[in-house]
């Protein structure tokens, strides 16, 4: 009776969640989408918004978007993207995201020609950041990949998988509890490299915010379960 209790929570969570944000860019353009002026160009290419720049030492593009004019309408929210990069190393997606001064989440894949990462950062400034969780990551130039950012309070969690927006995996791929910033901000996408002649081409599709979290009801079912086998 009780784990049917549960099974009934998540139905019922999953029923009242509501799209925040969503966007395909089947529509060809990227309205809403406020584009930070870094040199890089962006557009919406075959239904993919695209950043591209070619730089002398570093490329960077940043979009933000939010279902209020100045920021998120909650502060606990899940955010998905599919994304690919042909060129660039750091690609990812940020929420509770603020410009000035520059703070909030992030999840982001580190690509160097020797391996690859998959991080979780607080984002406490400009350039600046502190690893909450790592760990390494396949990633093929020009391959489609998902990622997942949740926030619920203190807890933060990102999701890293291939394939369809159906193969998303139930666990986390990494997991970290801070509490530095709880304020809604927005939700931000992002592209980076650097170098002697810095190249970033990256893209991203299928943007969907929603408030359905799952973190803390994640962690409290599994302390439930464990409880009736004690």
């Amino acid at each position: 009776m009780k784990i049917l209790i549960i099974s009934l929570t998540v139905i019922t969570a999953a029923a009242f969640s509501n799209v925040l944000i969503s966007d395909d860019f089947s529509d060809g353009n990227a309205d809403g989408w406020l584009e930070l002026s870094t040199g890089a160009s962006y557009a919406v290419n075959a239904g993919r918004y695209c950043f591209s720049q070619t730089a002398s030492d570093t490329a960077y593009a940043l979009s933000m978007i939010s279902d209020l004019p100045t920021s998120m309408s909650v502060s606990d929210y899940t955010c998905r993207a599919n994304v690919i990069a042909n060129e660039g190393s750091m690609i990812g997606i940020a929420g509770r995201f603020n410009l000035m001064p520059t703070h909030g989440y992030g999840i982001f894949i580190e690509i160097s020609d020797t391996n690859s990462n998959l991080v979780l950062v607080r984002i406490d400034g400009l350039g600046q950041g502190t690893t909450l969780a790592l760990t390494p990551c396949q990633f093929v130039y020009g391959q489609e990949y998902w990622l997942r950012l949740e926030m619920n309070g203190h807890l933060i969690g990102g999701k890293y998988w291939a394939g369809t927006s159906g193969d998303e995996p139930y666990g986390w791929t990494l997991t970290a509890t801070d509490d530095a910033y709880q304020d809604p901000g927005i939700f931000a996408l992002f592209g980076y490299d650097s170098g002697d002649t810095a190249t970033m081409d990256i893209s991203f599709d299928n943007i969907e915010i929603t408030d359905e979290i799952i973190l803390d009801l994640q962690s409290s079912s599994w302390a439930f379960l464990k409880a009736l086998f004690m």
